[in-house]
C-alpha cells in the first residue's frame, strides 16, 4: 500500500538502497514531496519513530480506550506458539511477574 523511501539530508527523496549498508543511493524520485504527514513512519538505522500531527493526536484514543481494548485482548485469551500457556498482558507492570517471563 505503500513504499518506503530514503530522505537525504536535503530532503530529496530516493528509492530504497540494494541493501541497507550499501554505499550506492536509490533512484532519486522528482515526484514526491517530503513533508511528514500524520502516521509517517521513520526509520532511523533500526529506531523507528511514528510521526503525528496535532489533530492526529487530538484524535488519538484516551487511556479508558486503550484499556478496554487490552480487557477485550485478554478475554480472547491470546496463547504463545511456542510454549501454549496463556498470555496475559498486564495493565501495568506487576511485582508478581518475573521479568523473563513478561510478555511484550
Amino acid at each position: 500500500m505503500y513504499v518506503w523511501r530514503e530522505v537525504s539530508v536535503d530532503g530529496d527523496i530516493y528509492t530504497l538502497r540494494e541493501t541497507r549498508s550499501s554505499s550506492t543511493r536509490g533512484d532519486r524520485v522528482r515526484d514526491e514531496t517530503n513533508q511528514l504527514q500524520d502516521g509517517t513512519l521513520i526509520d532511523l538505522c533500526g529506531a523507528t519513530l511514528l510521526w503525528r500531527t496535532a489533530e492526529g493526536l487530538s484524535q488519538s484514543p484516551c487511556r479508558s480506550e486503550l484499556e478496554l481494548r487490552l480487557d477485550e485482548l485478554n478475554a480472547g485469551k491470546p496463547q504463545c506458539p511456542v510454549n501454549l500457556n496463556t498470555l496475559i498482558i498486564p495493565r501495568r507492570k506487576s511485582a508478581k511477574v518475573s521479568a523473563e517471563r513478561q510478555p511484550y
